[in-house]
């Protein structure tokens, strides 16, 4: 796998598949928000994909939401930072 390429597992056993794509991130709302956007390819077909990643006041955690292309879910994730600014969910 090239550096910087993005990769898809079939689960932690399953194998890697490499792909080609691109992400863009840009600040949002008075930059309180990170916009991501990922276009590419998985499993030979196009993806696209879009998250918002921010800090909730109220829950003192950073939040997250994901939808794409692959499916109709809608993906949410929450977790904190540590002292070293690492996120965890």
């Amino acid at each position: 796998m090239g550096p910087g390429y993005p990769f898809w597992m079939a689960g932690p056993d399953g194998p890697v598949t490499e792909s080609k794509g691109t992400a863009r991130a840009h600040w949002i709302l008075e930059n309180r928000f990170v916009h991501e956007e990922v276009n590419g390819e998985m499993m030979g077909r196009p993806f696209h994909g879009m998250g918002v990643t921010g800090y909730d006041n109220l829950k003192k955690k950073y939040v997250s939401v994901w939808i794409d292309n692959a499916g109709t879910a809608i993906s949410t994730s929450e977790g904190t930072a540590d002292a070293m600014e690492k996120c965890s969910h």
